[in-house]
């Protein structure tokens, strides 16, 4: 890291055994790098403990979403048994329009044995705050949930599915009924 580390996040994975802690850069410069490191084992304690990897977050959007350079900000993570997952709003990097969210997903294998890893997936959509939920499997599809960003009674469900043949996004709008005390 070169100059402001912020929004870090760590989970721990039952099914591997490992830490995961990721982190975003501001370099105040147009880019938007992050910062994820996954723990040898079960205990990481030292700075041998990690594999480290660094990816360029850094994104340009074409039509509604905005314009000029983006960069990642609030992210979280979720894992599955394909992929870690990265969410993350874009914001301009200095000037253009425009803010949205994205969904990334990396090679989960890759990474558990230390060795480079791809991105599989990553799409980015009109959306803000779009969290990855807990699950206790290793299902071959990752859900997001999301507030209605209208001010509505409800919650967004982003699915995305067939990560390793044909990935596809699908949403479903959970109505929130009042809660009367």
């Amino acid at each position: 890291a070169t100059d402001v580390l912020f929004d870090p996040w760590v989970l721990f994975d039952p099914d591997t055994g490992r830490f995961l802690a990721l982190a975003v850069e501001w370099t105040g410069s147009p880019t938007g790098n992050i910062f994820l490191a996954v723990s040898t084992g079960a205990t990481a304690t030292g700075d041998d403990d990690w594999t480290k990897y660094k990816f360029d977050f850094t994104h340009t959007p074409t039509g509604d979403l905005g314009e000029e350079p983006h960069v990642p900000d609030y992210l979280k993570m979720g894992v599955n048994g394909e992929a870690v997952w990265i969410s993350a709003n874009y914001f301009p990097a200095s000037s253009g329009r425009g803010i949205y969210a994205g969904i990334t997903a990396i090679d989960k294998a890759a990474l558990v044995a230390g060795q480079p890893a791809d991105i599989l997936y990553q799409e980015f959509f009109s959306g803000f705050s779009v969290f990855p939920m807990t699950q206790y499997d290793s299902g071959p599809v990752e859900y997001f949930a999301e507030a209605d960003r209208d001010g509505g009674g409800s919650i967004v469900v982003h699915a995305v599915s067939g990560l390793l043949t044909d990935p596809q996004r699908t949403t479903v709008t959970l109505a929130v009924p009042e809660y009367d005390a």
